[in-house]
């Protein structure tokens, strides 16, 4: 029955990999959730189905080939598709710092860069640079993190846009740096460049993020 699922499983990730040219944002979005849900699904049933050595099992040990081409394939090329529409990581940061975002455009932009949060950490467990491109800022492994889970959980465009006035105030984003810590980027005024300032614990930023929040800080540990 499981090989069943997985084939059905696999059959839909080669699916989105051949139509997704066809696909408007928002399909993209969706079919990018998809692939992520697949893969995390493909990652803790790694022992049961993909009969791994356990000598390869650990942090950074597990490979891109412990996980089927079709499923990397199309992330890759999904994600790749969103960026080139819609920018990359600078279209992801530049919702959180510019005034003039919309929550509709927020609410894609947010769910986007939580797929990418999801996959990095996975990078983390699996090694799977070598099959998916997964580059970042120099120094960081994670960044942007989300932003805080009342603007994700916000009901209407009112609410949503008191706690974005908030937030954009501090006209900051934050990361995991390439040691576990937390770091907040913060745009100097009338200077095209930031200033890292590391965050001295991980439970305030925690309490205001998540499960999503925990994975980042969970994740953070394998680094330390």
């Amino acid at each position: 029955m499981k090989q069943v699922a997985w084939q059905a499983i696999q059959a839909h990730w080669e699916t989105i990999w051949m139509t997704h040219e066809t696909l408007d944002d928002w399909e993209l979005l969706a079919s990018l959730q998809t692939v992520i849900l697949y893969a995390i699904l493909r990652a803790t049933a790694a022992e049961e189905i993909l009969d791994l050595d356990n000598d390869l099992i650990g942090v950074g040990g597990t490979s891109a080939r412990d996980f089927d081409l079709s499923s990397l394939v199309a992330f890759s090329h999904v994600a790749q598709a969103i960026a080139w529409r819609v920018g990359g990581r600078r279209g992801m940061e530049a919702t959180n710092t510019s005034h003039t975002t919309s929550w509709e455009k927020w609410i894609f932009e947010e769910a986007r860069r939580r797929c990418v949060i999801v996959f990095r950490v996975l990078n983390l467990v699996y090694d799977l640079s070598d099959a998916v491109s997964c580059s970042g800022m120099p120094g960081f492994v994670i960044v942007p993190l989300q932003m805080p889970e009342r603007l994700w959980m916000a009901q209407d465009a009112e609410s949503w846009a008191v706690s974005f006035e908030e937030v954009w105030q501090e006209r900051a984003i934050r990361g995991v740096d390439k040691g576990g810590r937390l770091m907040k980027l913060r745009m100097l005024e009338g200077e095209g460049r930031r200033m890292n300032e590391a965050v001295d614990s991980w439970a305030g930023w925690c309490v205001q993020n998540g499960m999503l929040g925990m994975l980042a800080a969970s994740a953070a540990l394998l680094l330390q």
